[in-house]
């Protein structure tokens, strides 16, 4: 990805960054910096379903 690319939701808006690459032994990792901006008094609900879905892999 060349571009910022930017995601909207109803009350938050993301922005996916560049792609990089790192190595690590024989690892190859793929590095993405995502900025999220969410309206303040949403924040709390958004930031808690937002790391139960990440530690689930979104599933």
């Amino acid at each position: 990805m060349e571009d910022d690319e930017k995601i909207k939701g109803p009350f938050w808006e993301a922005t996916v960054g560049p792609h990089t690459m790192s190595e690590y032994k024989a690892l190859k990792i793929q590095n993405v910096l995502v900025s999220i901006a969410v309206e303040e008094d949403k924040f709390d609900g958004f930031i808690a379903a937002f790391q139960l879905n990440f530690l689930r892999c979104g599933g």
